[in-house]
């Protein structure tokens, strides 16, 4: 009981008519040109429009330095005084470290072996000395939140401002190098 499967196909006796003609591939071409040529035409409208020459300020080479020099500005009153109050702790606290310090060194030459009692002593010391140390680290720190703040507010530190920020991170800077070689020394010495 096989049944033989035909495949679907329009019928012969019903002719495919659309009522067009056949296209042909010039007419095409022309009426796909001149579609194009409308649209195209529709973007442009009738004007006056810039030139597209160089201007004037394009003919400046960028690679030349600006020879214009800007203000040195004035240090805002309240950076000013912020900067004070910081370099005044870091200069203030030198006496107390300079003191803590002349302890650290006597109980250092003193001390014992490790975990004898003058070496517990001299540790303690330079321990206190660390702590006094951390004054000036304190105002190192708000000084460069000085700078940050001012960058924050403008975007920009005026020259004056820049140099004001540098002379007091400079004088802090000192005084924290020679506080670190201090600490440092006497920890080398007591072996921690």
């Amino acid at each position: 009981m096989s049944r033989d499967v035909q495949p679907l196909a329009w019928p012969k006796s019903i002719p495919l008519q659309t009522g067009l003609m056949d296209p042909k591939p010039v007419a095409m071409r022309t009426i796909l040109l001149l579609g194009l040529s409308l649209a195209t035409s529709a973007c442009s409208t009738p004007g006056v429009y810039p030139s597209l020459a160089p201007r004037p300020a394009e003919g400046i080479d960028p690679r030349v330095p600006v020879s214009a020099t800007p203000s040195d500005g004035t240090v805002d009153p309240r950076t000013a005084a912020a900067l004070a109050v910081a370099v005044g702790a870091a200069r203030g606290a030198v006496a107390e470290f300079d003191r803590l310090a002349r302890t650290a060194e006597a109980l250092t030459a003193a001390a014992g072996p490790r975990q004898s009692e003058g070496w517990i002593a001299a540790q303690q010391a330079l321990s206190a000395l660390g702590a006094q140390h951390g004054v000036t680290t304190d105002a190192a720190a708000r000084i460069d939140a000085v700078a940050a703040d001012g960058i924050d507010q403008t975007r920009w530190l005026v020259p004056a401002t820049q140099a004001a920020i540098g002379a007091a991170a400079a004088e802090v800077g000192a005084i924290n190098d020679r506080q670190r070689a201090t600490i440092d020394r006497l920890g080398v010495r007591l072996g921690s």
